[in-house]
Parts: C-alpha cells; structure tokens; sequence
C-alpha cells in the first residue's frame, strides 16, 4: 500500500497546508500497559533552508539542505556535500539511501543546472529541474527535462534514464518504468507533432492521425508540458503498456496494441493550463479525463473517468473500458482518479448525483455501494484485506469540518484539516495526521478514535516497520524523533 500524499485536505480542496512549523510532542497517550518508544534522529540546523527535509523508506535516513557562505549545500547524516548557488528537489531512490537532487551555479554569468544522482554530477543544460521517475525497486531513475533555449523560447526535452541521454523531442509524457523495471517507456512528439511510443530508447511507429478531433492541434497547456495532460504511458503488473494516445477517432486507451476505448474529445483539467472553445457538437460528445487513469498495483486492469454523449456533463468511471456500475455523475469539479485497492477488485470513487435538476451533495461510491450524502468526501484507501475502506469526509463548514470514516461510519472526531488514512497490515486499525484548526500551526496523530501525539510538524509516516506498532518521524523544537506508536 502506497504511502499518504503529504499535503493535507482543506474546505477548499487540493490547497496544499503546509506543516512547517517547529514541531514539538506535548501528548503521548498509548495504550494502557505499553509505551511510546521515543528515539532522537537528528537536530536541525538553524540554517536550514525552509521545508528541505526528506527521509528514506527506513525512516532514519534523511537529508537537509542548509544556508552557507556560497549559497546552500545538502547534509546527509554528518556528511557535507559540496556548495552551490542553490540545491534542490531531494529524493531518495525507493529501498534504498541513494540521494537525488538538483543543483544549480552561475558559470560564465550563466545559469546551469545538473543532477546529483547518487553522488554522480550530471549536467543538464535546461531551463528547470522537474521530479525524477524511479523503478518499484529504485534501483533505476528517468527524468524529463525542457532544453535551455534562451530569450523565453521552449527548448526541446530531453529525457534523461541512468545517467545517459536517451533522446530529444518537442514534448514528452512522463516515463514509466515497468514493475520489473527492466523497460522504460513514454510518448513523444516530433517537430511536426507526430507523437510516437518510445520503449527503451526505441521509437515504434507514429500513432494514427485523427480524422476529426475536438481537441484542436493548437491546443497548449501554459508550461509547454501538454503531452502529460492530454497523453499517458504506464505499465501494469503482468509487463503489458497502457497508453492514452491518438487514433481515426480521436483519443483512445491502448493496451499495447489493443483498443480499449475510444472517444472524440480529451478534456483536459482546469489546473492543466489548456484552454481550447469546442464546437457544439463536441460539446455533447463522449470524452476522457486522460489524467484519470488509474491502475492497481497487483492487477493488469485499467480503470479511468469517461463522459457519456449529450448536451449535460454526465461521467462515468469505466474498468478497461466498461462501466464499473450503474451510477453516473455530474462532473462539477476535476474528479480525483478512482481509488483502487491492490489487486484490483475493489474501487472507490467521489461523485455528485444530480437530483431534479440541481447538484447535491457528493458521494463516495465503493463497488457500486454509496455512502453519504456529504459535501465532501475524497481519499479513499482499502485495507490490505480488501475489507474496509477508510476515507475523509467534510461536513461543509469552517473551522472543524473534517473527519475519518469507515465503512461509512465516523471514527474520528472532526478537525481543521486531514490528510488521507491509512490501515495497518492486518486492517484492523486506521493511523491518521490531522490539524485542530484549519489554519493553526499545531496538529494531532491518532489511531481509530485516540488521539496519540500532538505535533506542529511531520516528515515521515505513518509507515509499519515494526510488528504491532505504527511510527512516524516528527519535529520538536531542531530535533527531530523518531515514534514508534503501540497499537490498541
């Protein structure tokens, strides 16, 4: 099971509420009979550069970036790395203490940026650093990067895998690798726009050409990264690719080359920057979220957001091209992708069910089964057992307005803000991080409906290391310690 997205839930949704403040431990309630172990990591320097702090999947391992005579330069545990005008986007390889990040100097009153990949300088002459791509075991990277062009003009990207230049092209997806992480794939666009799948550095041949589209070519997302919002690559467990890509139609869902689904309109989210005015008919025509697809991580199926032909918004959520169920939804807002639990036999998904005419409240939707009305709901994650789903619910006002559930059923009292649950491994409890107040520095950890440990920041966990307990990294005052919570 995937870890939580560190940015927690608010009234307005998908503003992130950063916990940056100083943290401190001032209530640790275990259960009767056992103990908090409480463990010192590391003190904090009061150099340190704001918010640059990022740990390793062991939960002891990290690094900062701190201040200095040059500029900034990253420690990793009591090891200095070099200086440089600035030092970015720290990211450990998964399994592993393998540090990557983004380093950046004036040279010849230029600015260049390069890579450190584990301990490895790798020039990059492009206009910014952007996240790096790593396979399930981390053992290998990719990057894709935009050329450095001068005067405001986009340069070409160049997607970088293990340290090499594999190629350059006018636009590409972001790469995946596959589960095994021996193949490495992405889309790409030529300078006449023919975009083309990629695998391993090799290009296959050129998608078909719409005959009609409601997309326009011209259509551009503000950033000059419209591939990624318009276009997909991934790879599902059993080895084989999923692509969203063009055909005579439009846009469809291939599985390598099979057709899952096609449609004559791709739209796009209103945070992807892509603005296009459709005619009247694409207006009523069946589309796809392209950004919301969604695959399991122990089942070869795909499951995405379609819209059904007519003149009013109506969606859908589709498995490999199928309805999953029987309700369909207004679109109102971007809809998250469905959730999904890891073998792929159980989903959930937000929607809101129009009733006479008007937007109601919004439901979760677990195999067909609704849950709610709420005004909220989003976040949804399964045990591991596949026999509980726990999500966070808003009940619309300020203040104090969220609050876990299961199964349908409150389990924690309400809070200023949430970020999503997570079960343990035999799905019998639910760890969870929550703010009192929706813009207090402060917030609480807890387990079911105890609350644990009080806090004013958090940098790691929950994660389950250990048998029978759940651990977090958090800040108190510089220190940062390590706790590793009983459960009941």
């Amino acid at each position: 099971m995937a870890g939580p997205n560190r940015a927690p839930l608010k009234v307005t949704r998908r503003i992130a509420l950063l916990l940056c403040a100083i943290a401190s431990c001032t209530s640790c309630n275990a259960p009767a009979g056992r103990t908090i172990r409480k463990r010192h990591i590391g003190k904090l320097p009061a150099s340190l550069v704001h918010g640059l702090v990022e740990f390793a999947d062991d939960g002891e391992t990290y690094a900062i970036t701190v201040k200095d005579a040059v500029g900034q330069h990253v420690v990793v545990g009591s090891k200095n790395e070099p200086s440089h005008e600035g030092c970015t986007m720290l990211q450990f390889a998964p399994h592993s203490q393998r540090l990557f990040y983004w380093i950046g100097d004036r040279v010849d009153g230029r600015r260049q940026l390069a890579i450190v990949a584990a301990g490895q300088t790798i020039p990059a002459n492009v206009r910014q650093p952007e996240r790096i791509s790593f396979s399930k075991d981390g053992g290998r990277w990719a990057t894709a990067v935009r050329a450095e062009e001068g005067e405001g003009r986009l340069g070409h990207v160049i997607v970088l895998a293990d340290g090499r230049e594999v190629g350059r092209y006018a636009d590409t997806t972001v790469p995946a690798f596959s589960a095994d992480g021996r193949h490495l794939a992405y889309l790409a666009a030529d300078d006449e726009g023919k975009v083309k799948l990629v695998v391993d550095g090799k290009e296959r041949d050129p998608y078909e050409t719409p005959e009609t589209s409601c997309l326009p070519a011209s259509a551009a997302a503000n950033d000059g990264w419209t591939l990624r919002r318009l276009l997909g690559a991934r790879y599902l467990s059993d080895g084989s690719l999923v692509t969203v890509a063009h055909d005579r139609q439009g846009w469809a869902v291939w599985r390598d080359t099979r057709r899952l689904a096609s449609y004559p309109n791709n739209t796009p989210t209103s945070e992807s920057g892509i603005i296009a005015t459709l005619g009247p008919e694409c207006m009523r025509s069946p589309s796809i979220i392209a950004t919301s697809l969604s695959t399991p991580d122990k089942a070869a199926v795909t499951f995405w957001w379609e819209r059904l032909r007519g003149p009013e918004e109506r969606w859908r959520v589709v498995r490999d091209g199928t309805a999953v169920d029987s309700v369909v939804c207004g679109k109102f807002t971007d809809p998250d992708p469905p959730y999904l639990s890891p073998d792929g036999r159980h989903y959930a998904y937000s929607c809101f069910l129009t009733e006479r005419g008007k937007e109601s409240h919004r439901r979760l939707v677990v195999d067909g089964r609704t849950y709610g009305p709420y005004p909220d709901a989003c976040n949804a994650t399964f045990s591991d057992d596949d026999a509980h789903v726990a999500y966070a619910v808003s009940d619309g006002t300020t203040g104090q307005p969220w609050s876990i559930y299961v199964d349908g059923r409150p389990v924690t009292r309400k809070y200023g803000a949430m970020w999503p649950p997570r079960f343990t491994p035999d799905g019998k409890h639910v760890a969870w991080e929550a703010k009192r107040q929706e813009h207090a520095a402060g917030g609480v950890l807890g387990v079911d409906r105890r609350e644990i440990v009080s806090f004013d920041g958090v940098v790691w966990g929950p994660e389950f290391p250990l048998s029978g307990r759940v651990s977090w990294v958090i800040r108190r005052d510089r220190k940062l310690l390590r706790l590793d919570v009983p459960l009941p």
